[in-house]
Parts: structure tokens; sequence; C-alpha cells
């Protein structure tokens, strides 16, 4: 452990704690999360920033990552890599689990909305980076090293900022060694963004 090499680095917990009357059992509402997570993301991410995705389906039969490759990526020229399972011992098969790690377009975020991967929650890990430049062949060298500090943190000096996915879909965590809270409020616009979060709420609780 070395936490020193995390000094000066921020992690955040964002989320949407608008209180929904259908949903009594728990404080963050993830449909209310998932309906603004693009919109959230279009303004934390500055304009010609780079954002790459990992979407890991780690239960299998969520996202079909060939056929996201095949259908969305290819025709795009968006840069991407498959990465091993570190879990699995085998490897050099057509078989072999890997996690796809994708560049993806800002003016497309709607999509991420609109193939529900936060509503698949437990099943779908998903992990983002905004970065001024393509950060794939760092993430590809970094994945082979241990799980440290210092691998964070080497991360983190290559990014803007990176995010997390809550398990349960409804919130998430974001890391950054160059945002502070201030940052992130003014790039949110919380004024503009509330009254929309409000009407949102009520349209889950079947209010007109």
């Amino acid at each position: 452990m070395d936490p020193a090499a995390l000094a000066n680095c921020a992690f955040f917990d964002l989320c949407i704690t608008y209180y929904a009357r259908k949903w009594p059992s728990q404080k963050y509402h993830p449909g209310i999360f998932e309906e603004f997570f693009p919109l959230i993301l279009e303004k934390l991410i500055a304009p010609k920033d780079v954002l790459t995705l990992f979407i890991n389906d780690w239960e299998g039969g969520y996202f079909e990552s060939n056929q996201h490759v095949e259908n969305q990526l290819k025709p795009r020229g968006l840069a991407h890599v498959f990465l091993p399972d570190g879990n699995i011992s085998l490897t050099g098969s057509p078989d072999h689990p890997q996690h796809l790690v994708f560049e993806w377009p800002g003016d497309s975020l709607s999509f991420i909305l609109e193939e529900h991967w936060l509503h698949y929650g437990p099943f779908v890990r998903i992990e983002g980076y905004v970065s001024k430049a393509p950060v794939l062949d760092k993430i590809t060298r970094l994945y082979s090293q241990p799980d440290s500090e210092q691998r964070i943190r080497e991360l983190l000096r290559a990014t803007e900022f990176c995010f997390r996915i809550w398990s349960e879909g409804n919130g998430m965590l974001l890391l950054t060694d160059k945002l502070n809270l201030d940052i992130l409020k003014r790039r949110l616009r919380l004024h503009e963004m509330n009254p929309l979060i409000q009407e949102a709420a009520r349209g889950w609780d079947g209010e007109p």
C-alpha cells in the first residue's frame, strides 16, 4: 500500500438525490440517473476531449462486444482494443473471454441510454476515461500491471478524469488529479439541471 501515490487526487461520488415516491426503498433512483447520465457526461467532458469506455459484461448476454465493434466502431473508424480476462488462465483461444475498451464520440452519448447499459447494473461494469489525447495504449500497458496506487496515479496523470458506474446503476465514482469540486459544479451547471431532474422525477412518479 502506498497512499502517498494518490496525494492531491480527488474522489467524488456523483449521484442524483432527488426523492421519487415510487422508489421509497432506496435513496437514489437508477432510472433517473440513467436518463441524465448522457447529459452529465456531456457537461463534464470538455470540447475536443477523448472519451474512452470499458464495458465489462462479466455475466454474459448483456453487451455483445464483437457485435458492437462490427456495427458501431468499425463503421465510425473508432479505435478499440480487446484485453484478456485476467481471471482466466488460458489464453490464445478464440473463445477466451476478452474485455472491450473503445473510444466513443461525445456527440453520441445518448447511445448509452438507448442501449440501457446502466440499466443492466450489477451485470455490466462500466468505466470511462476522459483525456486530452488518446489513452488506449496507456490503458493496454497498465492493464497487465498489478493493481496498485501507482497504477491508478499513472492513469490519472494521463486523463482529465476517470469514472466507474456504481453497481446499482444509480451513481458513479469520479477520480481526478486535475478537477476540484468548484470546477465540477461549474461544468454541471446544476442550476440548469435541477429543474430538469425535478420534472423527470415527477414523470417517474406518474405525475403530469
